[in-house]
């Protein structure tokens, strides 16, 4: 939990470590409910099991699989694929740990609506989770 101000008192501790586990199974109920919506991590689980089946690669981790991307095309996608799966996860955290914002300038880029920080999609994390997603300048007015 943030508390207002800036200095020693800016984060609140943990109350217990049960608190804390309490977050981590809220963030992974937030991934899950981002993967049902093929966002998050699971375009980049899928695309790793994609490649490995190419290359008949059987019983590797999909994450090997996304080291056989074999030209610029590919890893492009493969790198858009891991921004996706680090915004899900982010956003999973945020919630998890009861933050009111999630500051950012991301707009999607070229994935459009196969982005967690599309604007639909941030509308519904909003509703569901209450969170806020603000500019730089909007976290700092909120702050002061």
């Amino acid at each position: 939990l943030v508390a207002s101000g800036f200095g020693d008192n800016f984060y609140e501790p943990y109350g217990n470590p049960l608190e804390l586990v309490a977050r981590g199974e809220t963030a992974n109920q937030v991934l899950a409910e981002l993967a049902k919506r093929n966002l998050g991590r699971a375009p980049a689980v899928r695309l790793g099991l994609e490649y490995s089946a190419r290359d008949n690669a059987q019983g590797e981790l999909w994450l090997q699989g996304l080291g056989r991307a074999r030209d610029n095309r590919e890893r492009k996608k493969v790198r858009a694929m891991v921004n996706e799966w680090a915004d899900g996860e982010t956003i999973a955290a945020h919630v998890g740990h009861g933050n009111r914002f999630f500051c950012t300038h991301d707009r999607a880029g070229d994935l459009g609506q196969r982005s967690a920080l599309h604007p639909t999609h941030r509308a519904w994390i909003a509703e569901k989770y209450g969170i806020s997603f603000v500019s730089r300048l909007e976290l700092a007015e909120a702050l002061e």
